[in-house]
């Protein structure tokens, strides 16, 4: 297991740099509107693709990880994919008019052609992902960010239009699915409708949880779009990425033990579930702590160093956000693991209440508090998924915490805090080679202190000669 999450992490930090530097040259080059309307093709693409998805995609995951036949799995699943996509496809066609009435967004045939390779790209890496070949799928993310970046970049030199780095999206998007696709052995069978029960009997709790991912990822960029302007979606969005850069391990053990927790539920392996569960938490929380309290020292400089003067607006936003990551990295690793556990039912009652406390709240704290009230609302709705969903796991299985390892994380992560705080009372943060050497700093000061202290040391020294 170690091998894929240190494979994915790594496949994380180069997508997260990727997309960090093309959303830096793009923002700085477009501005917050025109950026803004680019986060909005990409969340109005989410909103459809779970249109033309319904579970499908998590259930073949699940079901190809059992050991079920892949052929008619595969077979089962293309049919009822290009059903849904054409349906979706139509269904955007004909709201095209409301798109633009609502949300001033006119590029519904760019959309259109994003979803049909959206669901290539996603979909094979389900397939992989289910044959336990979890690491294949790391290069492929690459590929796509890079090609988006570096042709984004080359169409921008032509005219600084928004719907050039939706091109790119395009063209990463579909890179990602032939290599996906040439990694592993798609074989047809017999489309058979016992299989077609099978994968709803899961994709319609996996659905909800589809649902409740978009809703945490994007329905707050929906409803400012609606209730304000892309303007600020430019400025929230950007906070939002930035804030991502610190779930970039987390996301990789959420992808890594789902199909490892769901074969190893078959069989009843019990007590090593739990010791997968103990373990994750040391990769997920290790970057978590620290980038807390970078963001909360240096918001402001980030935004305005990296991105420009008009999108330190989001500072606030930013510090807040970095908050709901720290929930987040616990959320994750309980998520993945009661849907491992074969229990999307218990995981879909929570979501449901997350998904309708994030609506209310965004549509309340938006209204009266602006940009940070729908970060706000997306981090409480979040709190409440995580506490309902570590309350179901603990029904089936026990959670083990290392509360001692995150109590020195913290520390750490303090220690560090405090001396960029005073750092920052005698140098001047005014370029990007100040505000890297003052991040840098920080890193030295935390990864010294983790293999300094002999307690936390250990902890990672086993967890990277681990073969579970």
């Amino acid at each position: 297991m170690i091998r894929s999450i240190l494979s994915l992490s790594t496949s994380n930090i180069f997508k997260s740099l990727l997309i960090f530097a093309g959303t830096t040259v793009f923002a700085r080059i477009l501005g917050p509107s025109k950026i803004g309307e680019y986060f909005l093709f990409i969340a109005l693409l989410g909103a459809i693709s779970l249109a033309a998805d319904l579970g499908l995609k998590e259930s073949l995951e699940k079901r190809i990880s059992e050991g079920l036949s892949k052929p008619e799995l595969i077979s089962m699943t293309v049919l009822l994919k290009i059903l849904l996509v054409s349906v979706s496809s139509i269904i955007l066609h004909l709201s095209s008019g409301l798109l633009n009435r609502f949300f001033d967004f006119g590029h519904v045939s760019i959309l259109i052609l994003a979803l049909i390779l959206s669901e290539f790209a996603e979909t094979s890496a389900s397939i992989l992902r289910g044959e336990n070949n979890v690491q294949k799928t790391a290069a492929p993310i690459v590929v796509r960010y890079l090609i988006w970046l570096s042709v984004g970049i080359a169409l921008l030199q032509m005219d600084t239009e928004v719907v050039y780095i939706m091109y790119s999206y395009l063209f990463g998007l579909l890179a990602q699915g032939i290599i996906n696709i040439y990694q592993t052995n798609i074989v047809f069978g017999s489309v058979k409708y016992e299989y077609f029960s099978k994968l709803f009997s899961y994709g319609k709790y996996s659905y909800i949880s589809d649902v409740n991912w978009y809703f945490f990822t994007w329905i707050d960029i929906l409803i400012i779009s609606f209730l304000l302007t892309s303007y600020e979606v430019g400025i929230y969005e950007i906070a939002w990425r930035v804030s991502s850069l610190m779930a970039i391990v987390t996301s990789a053990v959420g992808l890594t033990i789902f199909p490892k927790i769901s074969s190893l539920d078959i069989s009843n392996e019990r007590k090593i579930i739990e010791n997968i569960l103990y373990e994750s938490h040391i990769p997920a929380l290790f970057i978590i702590f620290p980038g807390f309290i970078g963001i909360a020292l240096l918001s402001e400089e980030i935004l305005t160093i990296v991105f420009g003067t008009e999108y330190s607006k989001g500072a606030l936003v930013l510090i807040t956000l970095a908050g709901l990551r720290l929930v987040q990295g616990f959320y994750i690793i309980y998520s993945r693991s009661l849907h491992g556990l074969d229990r999307p039912d218990l995981a879909a009652k929570a979501k449901i209440v997350s998904i309708l406390s994030n609506i209310i709240l965004n549509f309340i704290l938006i209204y009266y508090f602006g940009l940070i009230g729908a970060a706000l609302a997306t981090t409480f709705s979040l709190i409440i998924n995580t506490i309902l969903v570590r309350r179901y796991i603990t029904m089936h299985i026990n959670i083990k915490t290392p509360t001692t390892f995150i109590m020195y994380l913290l520390l750490h992560s303090l220690i560090m805090g405090t001396t960029i705080y005073i750092l920052m009372k005698y140098i001047s943060i005014n370029n990007f080679s100040d505000l890297f050497i003052v991040i840098l700093v920080g890193v030295i000061i935390y990864m010294f202190l983790s293999v300094l202290n002999p307690k936390t040391r250990k902890k990672l020294t086993n967890i990277l000669q681990s073969n579970i």
